[in-house]
């Protein structure tokens, strides 16, 4: 895992200037950025489709791989 999460941040490094956003060079996109910005949508998409704010959260934390409320919670600030 952690070699292929390297390699991610590796390719985010070579090739940031092809695809983050021009208006945002105050922050640099990362894995873990992406990671949080995935977490927030997944949250957002099961609040809309209905899901309670723990069953949300719980969702995304499996889908994350934590299994833990309290990590989601990082990951969502909420």
């Amino acid at each position: 895992t952690h070699l292929v999460i390297k390699q991610i941040q590796n390719f985010l490094y070579r090739h940031r200037d092809k695809f983050q956003d021009p208006s945002r060079t105050d922050v640099q996109l990362t894995y873990h950025g992406l990671r949080h910005t995935r977490a927030e949508e997944l949250y957002d998409s099961c609040i809309n489709s209905g899901m309670s704010d723990l069953e949300a959260r719980r969702y995304v934390s499996d889908y994350l791989g934590h299994f833990r409320d309290e990590v989601t919670r990082i990951y969502l600030v909420k």
